[in-house]
């Protein structure tokens, strides 16, 4: 979207969101985010979510992990 490479979406996603002790890694076309939250909450990843797909190219996905469980953002962004 940005014309940024992958690693530098990693790079830019792992200091956005580095309060939350977030790290970035590509696994195939999908972006996995490692963070402090909590995947069973009513919103879990939602917010998270909505911004980093924004930095992916269509066909990527994205995945949040948290250290109780993992969040795909197609499922929670509906799409």
């Amino acid at each position: 979207m940005f014309g940024l490479g992958r690693e530098s979406i990693a790079e830019t996603i792992t200091e956005t969101f580095s309060s939350d002790n977030a790290e970035a890694v590509w696994e195939g076309d999908t972006l996995v985010v490692t963070m402090d939250g909590d995947a069973e909450g009513a919103m879990a990843g939602f917010t998270e979510c909505r911004v980093i797909t924004e930095f992916v190219e269509e066909g990527d996905s994205v995945a949040i992990v948290y250290p109780n469980g993992r969040v795909e953002c197609a499922e929670v962004l509906g799409g």
